[in-house]
C-alpha cells in the first residue's frame, strides 16, 4: 500500500541519516535498528550488519586516507634537514634530509642542497647561515644527542674551540616563557651584519625584541654594574637556556647583553651559548657567536659572565613548542595530519591555492590541494607554498621540456632572479620566440657556473661564431674569383706576404683567420701564447696558405669540436633529455614553417628536403646568427 511504502521510504531515510553518524559499531542503537527492519520486512539484526559493512569501508577508505597524508608527510620531511623539526599540534616531526652542505669560502654563506620533489628540478638551497670568511677552517658536521639534531660548525682545523655554529633557524626548548627563540623570525626583521638604528646599542636591541614591561624601566641597567646586578642567581651555566639573556663583562663600562639562541656542546666538547646581540661588532646586529658556558668563564672566576636573567621575548620572536612535543631521532616521523583533520578554514585555502598554482581542472585533484593542505598544516604560509609550487603555476606554454629545463638552470638563483628569468622565458613562449627562449636558457645556464667556466663557454661560442664568419667570407672570396692557397711558406713569411699584398680582401680575410687563433687561444687561457703554441694552434685553424675545400673542412672540424662540448655543457645545467628535445623541437618547428611556406609560394619541397634544411638553419641559428640572417638565407637557398 501507499502508506506502507511511505514507511519503507521513511525507514530509509532514517538509515541513511544514521549511517553518517560514525557511531561505532559496539554502541549500536540496537532498537533503533530492529525497528527498521521490521518496518523494511528484514529479518532482525539485517540493518546492524549493514551498518556495520558500511563502517568496515568507511574505515578502511579514512585509514587509507590516514597512510595517504603519512607518505605524503614523509615525503615532505625527505626535504626537510635532519636538525629542524617541524611541530604540528602536539607532535614534533623531525627532518630526515641531510643533504649536501655547501659554502663560500670567501662570503662565508652557508647552503643546504637538498632533494626536492616540489621544486622542478628536484633540488632546492637554502641559506643556512654565515659563518664568516673561511680561510684555514673547515666545516664540519656532528650529532647532539641531547637534541637530536645534526649541527654544522665553522672550525679552526688548529684550535677546535674555535668553532661557530650554523644554524638552521629555529630555535631551541625552555627559555622565554618556557618557549624557545624563533631565530628565523629574528633574522628576517634584524638581518645579519645590518644595524637597525644610528647606534645599535646591545640593551637597545633587547628592548626592540622584549615584551614590553618586561625590562627595567629606561635610563637603567645602562652601566656595567646595574647589568650584573640584575643577574638572576637561580640560573647558572648548569641550567642556562635559550631564551636566557646572558650579561657579560665585555665593555669594562657598560657591560654586554645578548640573547642566548641555543645551549650546544662544540666540535672541542665544550658546553657553549649560541648567541644573537647587538652592538658587539660595531653597531650591527650578529649571530651564531659562542661563549662557554663553564664556572671557569664566569666573572667571579676571571671570566666574561657575569651572570643570566630569564626573557620574555615579543610573541613572534618566541617559538612556543607544545607540552608534550616529541622530540624524533633523526631519520623517524611520528603522528599524522590528513585531510580530514584539516579545519575547514585550511581545506578552504588548501583548494584555493591549489586552483591559483595548478588551475581549474589539476586544481580539483585531491592529490594537489591535499598536498597543499599538508604543508599549511605543517606550518607553512600561503606565500610559502605558493612559492615551493611556483613553477606548475606558469601558463601553458611553460611546460614538458621547456620547465624541466627551466627549473634545473633557474632553480640555484636567487628568488628575485629566477622569478624574472621565468617571467621572461613564460613571454618569450607566449610570443612564440622558441629562438630567444632557448637562447634565455642558455645564458642563465652560463650565468648559473662558476667565472672560469663561463669564460671558457664564451670563448668557446665566440671562436666558433668567428669561424662561421669566416667560413661565409672564403665562400664568398671564392665565388668572386679570389684564389687561396697562393701562398706559401712559414706563418710568419705568410704574414708579411699578405702585409705587401695589393689585394685588401684576401688581407682582411686573412687578418680575420690570425685574430680567430689569438681570440681563441685568451679565450681559454686568458694569456698570450708561445711561438710553438701558435704553431700547433695554426695547424688545426684556418689559414691563407690552404686551398678553400682544406679550409671549410677545417672550419668545419672545428664547429664540430666546439659544438659538441658547448652542447655537453648546456646539456650539463639544462638536463639533456630536456635540452635535447628543446633542439629537436626546434629543427621541427623549423622544418615545418619550410614545408608551409614552400607549398604556398608553389615550390615542391621534400620532408627530407625540408628536414636537412632545418638542420642547417638550426646549426646556425646555434651558433649565434640571427633568426633573420637565417630567414634571409633560406629564402635565398629557395629561390624567393
Amino acid at each position: 500500500t501507499a502508506a506502507a511504502k511511505e514507511k519503507e521510504e521513511k525507514a530509509e531515510k532514517q538509515f541513511n541519516l544514521f549511517l553518517q553518524s560514525g557511531t561505532d559499531p559496539a554502541n549500536l542503537p540496537t532498537g533503533f535498528l530492529e525497528s527498521l527492519d521490521a518496518t523494511m520486512g528484514l529479518p532482525a539484526g539485517t540493518y546492524a550488519s549493514i551498518y556495520k559493512a558500511n563502517y568496515a569501508t568507511i574505515e578502511a577508505e579514512r585509514e587509507s586516507a590516514l597512510l595517504d597524508s603519512q607518505i605524503k608527510l614523509s615525503q615532505y620531511l625527505d626535504t626537510v634537514p635532519v636538525g629542524q623539526s617541524v611541530q604540528i599540534g602536539d607532535h614534533s616531526y623531525m627532518g630526515t634530509d641531510t643533504g649536501q652542505i655547501e659554502i663560500n669560502n670567501i662570503t662565508g654563506d652557508v647552503y643546504a642542497m637538498r632533494e626536492d620533489s616540489n621544486a622542478p628540478n628536484g633540488i632546492s638551497i637554502t641559506k643556512l647561515g654565515n659563518v664568516g670568511n673561511q680561510t684555514g677552517r673547515q666545516l664540519i658536521q656532528q650529532y647532539n644527542p641531547s637534541t637530536g639534531n645534526y649541527e654544522y660548525w665553522s672550525v679552526n682545523p688548529n684550535d677546535p674551540s674555535d668553532a661557530k655554529p650554523v644554524s638552521y633557524g629555529g630555535g631551541g626548548t625552555g627559555g622565554a616563557s618556557n618557549g624557545g627563540v624563533n631565530t628565523n623570525a629574528l633574522m628576517e626583521a634584524y638581518p645579519d651584519g645590518e644595524g637597525f638604528s644610528d647606534t645599535s646599542w646591545c640593551l637597545e636591541w633587547i628592548r626592540e625584541i622584549a615584551e614590553d614591561g618586561s625590562l627595567p624601566e629606561a635610563g637603567t641597567m645602562n652601566s656595567i654594574d646595574e647589568k650584573a646586578a640584575w643577574a638572576d642567581s637561580e640560573i647558572t651555566v648548569e641550567n642556562v637556556r635559550a631564551g636566557d639573556y646572558i650579561l657579560t663583562n665585555e665593555d669594562s663600562a657598560y657591560g654586554h647583553i645578548a640573547l642566548v639562541a641555543a645551549v650546544t656542546t662544540n666540535p672541542a666538547g665544550q658546553k657553549v651559548a649560541v648567541l644573537a646581540e647587538s652592538n658587539y661588532k660595531g653597531g650591527k646586529v650578529t649571530y651564531g657567536r659562542t661563549l662557554t658556558l663553564s664556572e671557569d668563564n664566569m666573572a667571579g672566576n676571571g671570566g666574561a659572565i657575569m651572570g643570566f636573567h630569564h626573557a620574555q621575548l615579543k610573541s613572534q620572536y618566541t617559538a612556543q613548542p607544545a607540552s608534550n612535543a616529541l622530540i624524533a631521532e633523526p631519520g623517524t616521523t611520528t603522528g599524522s595530519v590528513g585531510w580530514d583533520n584539516l579545519d575547514i578554514t585550511t581545506k578552504f585555502q588548501a583548494k584555493a591555492v591549489s586552483t591559483e598554482i595548478f588551475g581549474m581542472r589539476a586544481g580539483a585533484y585531491p592529490e594537489n590541494y591535499e598536498l597543499i593542505g599538508e604543508l599549511m598544516a605543517q606550518g607553512m604560509t600561503v606565500d610559502e607554498v605558493k612559492d615551493n609550487l611556483r613553477y606548475a603555476g606558469y601558463s601553458p606554454s611553460l611546460d614538458g621540456f621547456w620547465l624541466d629545463a627551466s627549473g634545473q638552470v633557474f632553480g640555484g638563483l636567487s628568488e628575485s632572479e629566477r622569478e624574472f628569468r621565468m617571467e621572461d622565458l613564460e613571454r618569450k613562449l607566449d610570443e612564440g620566440n622558441t629562438v630567444a627562449a632557448l637562447d634565455a636558457l642558455r645564458e642563465a645556464a652560463k650565468s648559473s657556473v662558476g667565472v672560469e667556466q663561463q669564460k671558457r663557454v664564451d670563448g668557446l661560442e665566440f671562436t666558433r661564431d668567428f669561424l662561421n664568419e669566416i667560413q661565409r667570407d672564403i665562400v664568398e672570396y671564392t665565388n668572386q674569383g679570389g684564389d687561396l692557397g697562393i701562398f706559401a711558406g712559414t706563418n710568419e713569411q705568410i704574414h708579411n706576404k699578405v702585409g705587401k699584398t695589393s689585394n685588401p680582401e684576401l688581407a682582411q680575410l686573412a687578418t680575420k683567420m690570425e685574430s680567430a687563433v689569438i681570440a681563441y687561444r685568451k679565450s681559454m687561457s686568458g694569456v698570450a701564447f708561445t711561438p710553438a703554441e701558435a704553431e700547433q694552434y695554426a695547424n688545426i685553424f684556418p689559414g691563407i696558405s690552404k686551398e678553400k675545400d682544406f679550409n671549410l673542412s677545417r672550419i668545419a672540424g672545428q664547429q664540430e669540436t666546439y659544438q659538441a662540448e658547448i652542447n655537453h655543457f648546456y646539456s650539463n645545467r639544462l638536463g639533456s633529455e630536456a635540452y635535447n628535445n628543446l633542439l629537436g623541437s626546434q629543427t621541427s618547428g623549423i622544418a615545418a614553417t619550410l614545408i608551409g611556406k614552400t607549398t604556398a609560394n608553389g615550390i615542391k619541397l621534400t620532408d627530407d628536403e625540408a628536414w636537412s634544411l632545418a638542420q642547417e638553419a638550426q646549426e646556425m641559428l646555434n651558433s649565434g646568427v640571427s633568426a633573420d640572417e637565417v630567414a634571409l638565407l633560406l629564402n635565398k637557398a629557395l629561390g624567393y
